[in-house]
């Protein structure tokens, strides 16, 4: 009888303990911040993720426009706010998390290794590949998984997203909050 319990809590124990290589469902924490650059324009990104299932996106263009998508995805919700005019959308989340972009993800995309290289302090492993006839490259930092640098060419324009800094610490809970409808 005591052998039977022993295997009991021994399978329960087995089932419920986490796997050792348990697979990442959401963005790692971190906070980015960028400049994206175009021929024609230069805007400010900042992207924050608190490794819990909320993705924070942030873009200013001199600070004449702020524009910030709060996706959700354990509540399968995306928020897109306005400062200027001052509004806020809800809308339900299409697509779920893909997935870090890692070897699996390139190989999907056809993507064809750049190897590792250092990009500010932080070590990257980049592709290029070919995305609805753009050529591009993405940089992704090694451990944090979050982009570190992409180039997108297309024949009307060419595009530029390059890390200006980004940390992996706690982030506050206020960046993920919704604003409430006034």
């Amino acid at each position: 009888m005591k052998i039977a319990k022993l295997l009991v809590l021994l399978s329960l124990a087995a089932i419920l303990a986490p796997p050792s290589e348990a697979v990442q469902m959401f963005p790692q924490r971190y906070d980015a911040r960028y400049i994206m650059t175009t021929d024609l324009s230069r805007v400010e990104v900042r992207t924050s993720s608190d490794g819990k299932g909320r993705l924070r996106s942030e873009v200013s263009n001199s600070g004449l426009n702020r524009s910030i998508t709060l996706t959700d995805y354990v509540g399968g919700v995306v928020y897109r706010i306005s400062t200027a005019p001052r509004m806020v959308l809800k809308t339900p989340l299409k697509e779920p998390y893909e997935g870090d972009f890692d070897d699996a993800a390139a190989k999907k995309k056809n993507a064809i290794s750049l190897g590792r290289k250092s990009i500010k302090g932080r070590m990257c492993l980049g592709w290029t590949f070919k995305q609805d006839g753009v050529a591009c490259e993405v940089w992704v930092d090694e451990k944090a998984r979050f982009l570190a640098h992409s180039e997108s060419k297309d024949p009307r324009v060419i595009s530029k997203m390059e890390l200006v800094d980004a940390n992996t610490d706690e982030q506050p809970e206020a960046l993920f909050e919704i604003p409430s409808g006034r």
